[in-house]
């Protein structure tokens, strides 16, 4: 009973400890430029924030327009493109 406790107790260890060595070595340093391809759940209708209001536009819209300001952690108002707030 003490052995195959034993025995199950080396092959868990062996499997947990290989899986954490082979995620360790699948990420690199991130590469600068390329393309980057994204899923949408729906058609964006256009580009322009001021012509829509679908969900869709303003999310496509959030990744590529920078605000005025922002939002901190503690939900304060800071400069994103404004010199100060």
């Amino acid at each position: 009973m003490q052995g195959s406790r034993l025995v199950w107790l080396a092959a868990a260890s062996v499997i947990v400890l290989g899986t954490a060595s082979a995620s360790a070595q699948q990420f690199s340093c991130p590469r600068k430029g390329g393309t980057l391809t994204f899923a949408q759940e729906a058609k964006v209708n256009s580009l322009d924030q001021h012509t829509s209001s679908t969900i869709s536009t303003r999310n496509v819209a959030m990744n590529m327009f920078e605000a005025l300001t922002t939002r901190d952690e503690n939900m304060n108002p800071i400069p994103e493109l404004a010199d100060e707030v």
